[in-house]
């Protein structure tokens, strides 16, 4: 079991946030997550690191030119190396899938888009998580609910380092 890494309290909390995912419904669209992330920096001071597979390595550099601060790539081809980099989060923004899953297993706080997948049977089994769904695409979720849902989590992370 690999242990969770505290952040230090004198450092930004760090977003991980991912592009990859097999299912295209519960993938935002990089316009919808620059905006969303845009604004969430208006408000709040964080790290960005956003997360690929090499064959999602253009989607990754789009979503960083359209970001306004700096971000960093990481393109994790071996599991462990996921999981680490996860686990060095303090929140994740992701669709559905075996991320949720991983965060959910080390604790990370996250904010998890579902599509047509069941949030019901399917959702990350953590007090952490926060999930937003619509049933046939998340590009239909209201932006400014996963904005919300963002903020809230980076409040709690902000008052518990204080």
């Amino acid at each position: 079991l690999i242990g969770r890494v505290k952040p230090n309290k004198n450092s930004k909390p760090k977003l991980l946030i991912s592009v990859t995912n097999t299912r295209n419904s519960c993938l935002l669209n990089n316009k919808s997550i620059a905006s969303i992330i845009n604004k969430l920096s208006k408000e709040f001071q964080f790290d960005i690191y956003i997360s690929a597979l090499k064959s999602d390595y253009d989607k990754a550099v789009n979503l960083k030119k359209n970001i306004i601060q700096d971000s960093i790539i990481k393109i994790t081809p071996l599991l462990k190396d996921y999981i680490k980099l996860i686990n060095s989060m303090d929140i994740c923004f992701l669709g559905e899938g075996g991320s949720m899953h991983m965060a959910a297993a080390l604790g990370v706080p996250q904010v998890v888009l579902f599509g047509f997948t069941s949030s019901t049977t399917w959702a990350p089994l953590s007090n952490t998580a926060t999930v937003l769904n619509d049933k046939s695409n998340v590009n239909n979720i209201p932006t400014s609910k996963i904005l919300d849902a963002l903020k809230d989590k980076l409040k709690n992370i902000i008052s518990n380092e204080s």
